[in-house]
């Protein structure tokens, strides 16, 4: 039966069809509708995960307009069944979150009976988790097979098809619009074609970042690149930004100029990249200090008499900037400049530990039983009080939401809140009743942190609730089941969360014994610092 999906795509054309001299079209056919029968599963008829991944060397060697539609219908599908899934265990994760807030919970005294239904409801949520992995490392075959896909007329079919296809997850598209943007000779007009049709944040976003990678061969769509510099989403004007640094387009200056003086925060730090890449200019994020230099000698670069595009930086680089000084909020060291902030805080067994310590970390309470109490002296209450006075110097201009994790995940709030002096009380006192226990499941918590984002069902594109995001921790990840768990997993998991980097992720590691490098890596890959404590 053939996917849903398959009605959403556009049939391809017969033309493209003439161009596939390469191989004969009946082998072509052949391939895909033994891939299609092979990979497809439905709840009445599952199929091993592992099989499915095997059938996608059904297809080697093809490589044409319908092998794309098959691997693009069957990636949706496979999306589809993590939404499912993702549902079903967020229904076990609320009941454990009942528990969690219990009294048993806390002292870790359970009665037979509670400890009975405390295992089941964590030896479910891990069997999902486990499921939901395996989905991902499909769906990641699938993208990989997808990408190695090379005849212009079959990236044409996807810059065309998959693209603007609503139903589509964010990754795909995006992974196309990256792939489109390596020939830029060949794949520019396509995607300023795209850009044209784009009206969604979505469409935008995509599009922009294939465009931003073909560079000078797109220079032609930079007026249409400047009128999304206005957009209402952040992310778009990001991303609008972003590609004129890199299109080398003298029409882009000005308006970069003068929209900066409108934006705030990591928004404003972004567009002053864009401008140093664009120009050469080395002037940050000081709108003021733009218009000056505009006005002084900018004319020369504006007329384009003076060349553009001084050097191309990766996204990493850019958002991992400087910020502005003199900020006055910090937290751990790192400028809170976000309005809209989760702390995301480790209460797991270890931090009970002295915040002197030496040693410790690791995810507390395994098998050495857990770690001794150091009381008021303890990481726990030294990482309550730090979180205590930053939440004190929000004002009624921010949002802000706290996440504490051990194996399980409970946060104060189901949604953003506005930081009135009455939440904040709220929030604080909170905060004062956390306790350590458990172990590290840094992962769960990164999800909920990305759900109040509202990052909606899997990866699809979402305005977001939230700008930044503060990971304090003083162990290595461990899964639900309280078994290490993959630090890969978990960054290939928020690359899913956060694929155009619109959230920035500070990292914050606690004590000498975790794992700094994968913290490092959070911090690098979205745009965040990193600081040991």
């Amino acid at each position: 039966m053939p996917s849903p999906l398959g009605s959403l795509l556009a049939p391809l054309a017969p033309s493209l069809f003439v161009l596939l001299s390469f191989a004969p079209l009946d082998q072509v056919a052949e391939q895909v509708a033994a891939f299609a029968k092979a990979v497809q599963a439905t709840p009445k008829q599952p199929k091993p995960i592992d099989d499915r991944k095997a059938a996608i060397a059904l297809l080697d060697g093809a490589d044409a307009p319908q092998v794309a539609q098959a691997l693009v219908e069957a990636y949706a599908d496979v999306a589809d069944e993590v939404v499912a899934d993702e549902a079903s265990k967020a229904e076990v994760d609320a009941k454990l979150e009942v528990i969690v807030q219990g009294p048993e919970y806390r002292s870790r005294k359970f009665t037979v009976e509670s400890k009975k239904v405390f295992d089941q409801l964590t030896a479910e949520t891990a069997a999902y988790a486990k499921q939901i992995e395996a989905l991902h490392e499909l769906g990641n075959a699938l993208l990989e097979r997808t990408q190695q896909l090379d005849r212009d007329e079959t990236v044409g079919w996807l810059v065309s098809n998959a693209m603007g296809a609503k139903k589509l997850p964010l990754t795909l598209k995006l992974a196309v619009a990256r792939k489109a943007g390596e020939r830029p000779d060949v794949m520019a007009v396509p995607l300023m074609k795209a850009l044209g049709r784009a009206t969604t944040a979505e469409e935008l976003a995509v599009t922009l970042e294939g465009l931003a990678r073909c560079g000078k061969d797109a220079r032609d769509c930079a007026p249409t690149v400047v009128r999304a510099l206005k957009h209402d989403d952040a992310a778009v004007r990001e991303q609008a930004a972003w590609a004129l640094a890199h299109l080398g387009a003298p029409e882009g200056i000005a308006p970069l100029v003068a929209q900066m003086a409108l934006e705030g925060g990591r928004t404003l730090r972004r567009f002053g990249v864009a401008l140093e890449i664009l120009t050469g200019a080395k002037l940050g994020d000081s709108a003021r200090a733009w218009q000056e230099w505009l006005e002084r000698e900018g004319a020369d670069f504006v007329a384009g008499r003076k060349p553009l595009g001084k050097g191309r930086s990766t996204l990493a680089e850019a958002l991992s900037g400087g910020s502005k000084p003199g900020e006055d909020v910090y937290y751990y060291g790192i400028p809170q400049e976000g309005h809209s902030i989760v702390y995301v805080i480790d209460c797991s067994g270890s931090m009970r530990v002295s915040i002197k310590a030496p040693r410790g970390g690791g995810g507390g309470g395994g098998g050495g039983g857990p770690p001794e109490d150091a009381g008021p002296d303890s990481r726990m209450e030294a990482t309550k009080d730090a979180l205590i006075e930053v939440l004190g110097k929000l004002t009624k201009e921010d949002k802000f939401n706290v996440v504490c994790f051990n194996d399980v995940v409970l946060p104060w709030q189901k949604s953003m809140t506005i930081a009135t002096p009455k939440t904040v009380q709220q929030a604080q006192a909170w905060v004062r009743e956390l306790q350590a226990n458990g172990t590290t499941n840094i992962h769960d918590a990164m999800q909920e942190a990305f759900r109040l984002a509202g990052r909606g069902a899997e990866d699809k594109y979402y305005k977001c609730a939230v700008d930044t995001i503060f990971l304090l921790t003083d162990g290595s990840p461990t899964r639900a089941d309280n078994q290490p768990d993959s630090t890969e997993r978990i960054l290939e998991a928020v690359r899913r969360w956060n694929p155009v980097k619109h959230v920035v992720i500070h990292t914050i590691g606690i004590g000498k014994e975790l794992n700094s490098g994968f913290l490092q890596q959070i911090a690098k890959e979205n745009g965040g610092r990193f600081v040991q404590q």
